[in-house]
């Protein structure tokens, strides 16, 4: 994969293609090998990777909500609404070949690499892009994206004053530009979506088409969910 830098590399050229799989894998891996929700799926997505051929870890920028109040005492984040969001590049590797390896050691490798950003990854942003223009630490970054977003419920109604969506957030669509350059050989968003069967880990993969071949990505995502549902014996 080559870290998109062309002019043609933009928003409009972006093909998404989604996997699903059980709702519960996450937790289950999680409870199971003492890990973090991210821990499990970057595990997971450095086995998927493993089709592509890469020489070694893939870079992996881990986005996350960055609302980390047990950072410091005095954090204090009741009056802000949101996410505030954080990059921060970790390695993501695999062992190449037709099985599925054992879950055990691909996510101690991944909570180990999760665990290492100081401070949760809250300075990487601080050091590539400060204030003086003056780079910290320099490279092309990251060649994919990771990102989970959790779970995400659809409430029955008000009752109690709980909170609704509106009736018009389907019509809503909030985004970059066509025309924005991607930062991204590859973004995976992975959320965990309520429907009327159950729960369900719902995982896109977005890709330049200049960058990626859509065969390439979609051996990614089946590959994705084979491990998954490998690792926590649904297959």
């Amino acid at each position: 994969m080559r870290h998109p830098r062309g002019g043609g590399d933009t928003r409009a050229t972006v093909r998404e293609t989604t996997a699903s799989c059980p709702g519960d894998v996450v937790t289950v891996l999680a409870r199971r090998h003492r890990a973090g929700a991210e821990a499990v799926l970057l595990a997971a997505l450095g086995e998927a990777l493993t089709v592509t051929g890469p020489d070694g870890p893939v870079l992996v920028d881990l986005e996350h909500h960055g609302r980390a109040e047990e950072l410091g005492p005095d954090i204090d984040l009741v009056r802000t609404v949101g996410c505030l969001t954080v990059l921060a590049p970790v390695p993501a590797s695999g062992t190449p070949g037709p099985e599925v390896p054992a879950a055990a050691a691909a996510l101690a490798r991944a909570r180990d690499a999760v665990a290492a950003p100081p401070g949760r990854g809250l300075g990487w942003d601080l050091l590539r892009y400060p204030a003086d223009g003056t780079p910290r630490v320099t490279g092309p970054g990251a060649e994919v994206a990771l990102n989970w977003l959790g779970r995400t419920t659809r409430p029955a109604g008000t009752a109690g004053g709980g909170w609704e969506l509106a009736p018009e957030q389907d019509a809503v669509r909030v985004g970059p530009a066509p025309d924005v350059r991607v930062g991204h050989s590859l973004v995976v968003d992975v959320l965990v979506r309520d429907t009327a069967e159950g729960p369900v880990l719902e995982t896109t993969f977005g890709h330049p088409t200049g960058v990626l071949d859509a065969r390439t990505v979609d051996r990614v995502a089946a590959r994705w969910v084979e491990v998954l549902t490998t690792w926590v014996g649904r297959r």
